[in-house]
């Protein structure tokens, strides 16, 4: 695509999915993790390191504890700051509130006990538990920067607070703490967006469309797509529409990639790939 082409279409941002079906069936069994009658549950699953940000969840907690008693935090995951995460906990007198799971292999199940999910991350691109979580019917709070706050609208199916602040996460933790009208409906505002924006059809869709948006910029230059001798090649298999990865490459000139694509793909490859989108 040259520079003139780029400037008219854009930059298309196409969000991983996730198979929503499969989630819920993962969710739906026994959670691994259990906590005590009226106690609200704070999550973090991931790698125990700086650039994780746990430390500072931790340090929001020290500060929540002056204010409310009525939570517990789940650290689920490991890595090389486990030792000093822990010892951070010890000193602010959190260790009975604060437990390390170590990793956990379901994490859907897991978050079916959660009424919050945190990620503090100090930098990030756009963390899959955050996906799992506003699945779960949580609106995460996930720290400014990077790719997170894309990910959620704030007050509406997420809420965002400043990387690496304390004071700020811990106010916010405060707020939905306190607030189960607040926490309930932005969860379930949280779950019918993901369904909708991030499953596995809605990416293949997606995809497909970028795809269509590219051939388009080249057709009054090179002709309809739908006339290239690559149609030969169509077999039954194939979604409608579905093409070869080489033909859109082939309407640029002189793109070198498309004889790579051509000879080290099968003829019969095709995107979207009929299996990912409708199943076997």
């Amino acid at each position: 695509m040259n520079r003139e082409d780029a400037g008219k279409a854009g930059i298309h941002i196409l969000p991983y999915g996730m198979d929503v079906k499969q989630y819920d069936v993962k969710a739906a069994m026994p959670a691994p993790l259990k906590f005590g009658d009226g106690l609200k549950v704070i999550m973090y699953a991931g790698r125990l390191e700086y650039i994780k940000g746990v430390h500072v969840l931790i340090g929001a907690l020290g500060i929540l504890q002056h204010s409310r008693r009525d939570w517990v935090c789940a650290i689920a995951g490991s890595g090389s700051l486990t030792e000093a995460l822990q010892e951070q906990v010890r000193e602010l007198g959190i260790e009975d509130r604060v437990f390390f799971t170590g990793k956990i292999d379901n994490i859907p199940a897991a978050l079916t006990a959660a009424d919050i999910y945190v990620q503090p991350s100090l930098q990030d691109t756009q963390p899959f538990t955050v996906t799992e979580a506003r699945l779960a019917g949580i609106a995460p709070i996930v720290a400014g920067t990077a790719g997170m706050p894309e990910m959620v609208q704030q007050g509406v199916t997420g809420f965002v607070v400043p990387p690496g602040d304390n004071a700020a996460l811990a106010a916010q933790l405060e707020q939905l703490l306190g607030d189960d009208e607040l926490r309930i409906r932005t969860g379930k505002q949280a779950r019918s967006w993901a369904a909708q924006n991030r499953s596995l059809d809605g990416m293949a869709a997606g995809t497909l469309m970028a795809y269509h948006k590219a051939v388009a910029l080249h057709q009054g230059k090179r002709g309809c797509i739908s006339d290239r001798s690559w149609r030969k090649s169509a077999v039954s298999s194939r979604l409608p529409d579905a093409f070869h990865p080489a033909d859109v490459l082939e309407l640029m000139p002189g793109d070198p990639l498309a004889l790579t694509l051509r000879e080290g793909l099968p003829q019969n490859y095709s995107i979207p790939d009929a299996q990912m989108v409708i199943g076997e």
